[in-house]
Parts: structure tokens; sequence; C-alpha cells
């Protein structure tokens, strides 16, 4: 398993560990998200999770286990023979990865998102869904030997949406996201509490790493360095990525802007190039052209509703409030068009994909 999709789930995992305290009610579906909104970062457990992605061969059975005490905790994550452990005082992160025997460490003030709080998160989850989903209250039912409330978020016909249906069950005393099953396309995402155990006794020593003398610690400035990027002209973008390639040229419309390309030393012939376009002097769009690797993600695993035919081509739309793009794979390269202007619409940017032409 690559090194960032491990890392990147490490933190999939920990966004899903929602939880918090307080009493309900009612249990009417607002009740409950109200409850889940108002849940405090207070809580200590000790937890172990399944978790299964569809359409990913190395994730689809992760093991994680879970300690937490207010806003320190520490997190295993085992998924196709690897494991990586994430521990937080309070104060830094430190991800290891005990097959490469190498931690990432990550200061306070370097935390950003990876340190919202259970409110913070829960948030941004019912956040993306409530204006494309209608959220039903199925009931009271049990997981892992506690009760907990069962919400069923629908999606609503005619909305464009990453996921389908989701399933919430929320602890019904801490408000701890005990289970969640999402549906994206016609795969299913899902992870649960096999045993969670509140109040549960821990040592301080469970929050810091116990690391050999040989380790390798980086921070996020060394992880950076990874990425090798460096801008350029037009005409080096086929030397760069090894093929001639498609771009959208100059117009009274669009203005071509900086260029540049990345690649990464540890993700195995990771290319990319990326072209700024600009109208009046202000971002319009993003063109990111990317080369495809064997075992690249196939875009069949998101639902029909996302599909949108551009130069000919399946492609991926999204039309969400943090992320407006349409992509899609045309001879061995990924074509990705983020857009920056909310003034630009689809119909813009298909017209301005028609009219691409060759960089030779």
């Amino acid at each position: 398993m690559e090194r960032k999709k491990l890392y990147s789930f490490v933190f999939v995992g920990t966004f899903l560990i929602l939880g918090g305290c307080g009493k309900m009610n009612a249990f009417s579906p607002e009740h409950v998200i109200s409850n889940a909104l108002d849940a405090e970062n207070t809580l200590s457990y000790y937890g172990e999770m399944e978790m299964s992605m569809d359409g990913f061969e190395d994730m689809d059975s992760i093991l994680i286990k879970e300690w937490r005490h207010h806003e320190k905790s520490r997190i295993e994550v085992e998924a196709d023979g690897e494991k990586v452990i994430t521990v937080n005082d309070g104060e830094t992160v430190q991800i290891y990865e005990e097959n490469r025997n190498k931690v990432l460490q990550i200061s306070s003030n370097e935390l950003g998102d990876y340190d919202m709080n259970p409110r913070e998160q829960v948030e941004i989850l019912l956040g993306n869904i409530q204006d494309t989903h209608d959220i039903q209250l199925v009931g009271e039912e049990v997981i892992s030997d506690r009760p907990a409330i069962h919400l069923v978020a629908k999606k609503k016909k005619n909305k464009n949406s990453l996921t389908g249906d989701q399933e919430f069950w929320f602890d019904k005393e801490y408000w701890l996201l005990l289970k969640m099953k999402t549906m994206v396309g016609d795969n299913v995402n899902e992870i649960e509490y096999t045993t969670i155990e509140f109040n549960a006794k821990m040592q301080d020593s469970l929050f810091r790493l116990d690391l050999s003398d040989d380790v390798v610690i980086e921070t996020l400035a060394d992880y950076d360095q990874d990425d090798m990027e460096e801008e350029i002209t037009l005409s080096n973008i086929p030397e760069k990525l090894g093929s001639p390639v498609l771009y959208i040229p100059d117009s009274d419309e669009h203005k071509l802007g900086h260029i540049t390309y990345t690649e990464n030393e540890v993700e195995a012939s990771y290319r990319e190039v990326t072209i700024d376009y600009n109208q009046n002097g202000l971002p319009l769009i993003t063109l990111f052209i990317v080369e495809m690797n064997d075992g690249d993600e196939d875009q069949d695993i998101f639902g029909e509703d996302l599909k949108e035919k551009i130069r000919g081509q399946d492609g991926i739309y999204i039309d969400m409030t943090a992320n407006h793009s349409i992509s899609w794979n045309e001879d061995n390269f990924n074509y990705y068009i983020e857009i920056n202007d909310p003034k630009v619409t689809l119909d813009q940017v298909k017209k301005w994909a028609e009219e691409m032409e060759e960089i030779k």
C-alpha cells in the first residue's frame, strides 16, 4: 500500500471516530443531529473497529484499535499486511509506519484539520449531506452491546453527491458514532465498533511512541520535499510527461497562467502538470494532467448520477460547496478541471474541453 494512501487512511479512520456526551429528550433526526453537534470532546474510551471499502483490493478489510482520553489519542491501523500507529499527546501527533520504521511528526501549530474536535467532525460529516439527503429516524438498535440511535440519510433525486444513501448509528448515551455505512456507486463502505469500553483506565505511556534508536523521524517539511515541484513552460510538458498531451489553448475567455510540474520520489512514477487559467487577472479554472499507472482507481466506483460525458469520455462531475470539478481519463492520462470561479458553468467547461489541442 502506498505511503500517502495509508496515511490518508489513518485520518479517514480518525475522522469517523466521532464522540461526545449529552442527554437526548426526543428521538427525532433533528434532536439526534443537534445532540451530536453539541457534543464536547471529553470522552475517554477504548475501542476496536473493523472497516471495509469496496472497490479497493487493499482496503477490503481494515482493523483499527483506538484509545482516547479527552484530547489525547492512540490509533493503530492494520491493512494489507501493514501497520500504522498514530499517537497524539495533546501537543504533537506522531505517525509511525512500522514496516518502514519511519515516523512522521506534526507539531501542534501544524495540525490544522487533523486536530478537529468531535463536534467539528460531526458538523462536517452531516453538513456535507444536509442539502443532498433526506435524514430519517429508523429507531433504536444494539451496536457492540450498546443502545444506539439509527438514522438513514436517503439521497435526494437529481442531487449531485459523492455518496449515495448513508446510515449512522449514534451511541444513545455518549453520542459516539458506533457504526456508519456509506454507498459510493454500487460499492458499500462500512466502519463499525466491535468493542467499546467507556472510561477505560489508561496509562500516559499509551500516548507516546517507544521508538528504537534507528527509527527515521520526518517532519511535514521533509515529507513535502518528496514532491519535486518546478515551474515549466508549455513546450516542456510533453518531455516531462513522456508523450504528447492535451491542453486548453489561450482565448479571450481564458488566459494561460502558471504551469507547474510535480513528480514524487516516494509514489511510484507519479507525474503531474498543473495549468492555471485566469480571466481579467482573477483565477478561473485549473487543469491538472496526471499520468495514469496500472492499478489507478477506476471511475466506475462512483455513482451513475455523477457521470457526465466530456470529450466523448465518461467523466465524473462534482458539484459541491467545497469542490466544483470534472475529470475524465483519455489516452493514459487523467484530466481534471477544477472550477475556481463560481460563475463558470459546466457547459462552459465542456465547451473549453472540446477546444483542447495537443502539445507537441
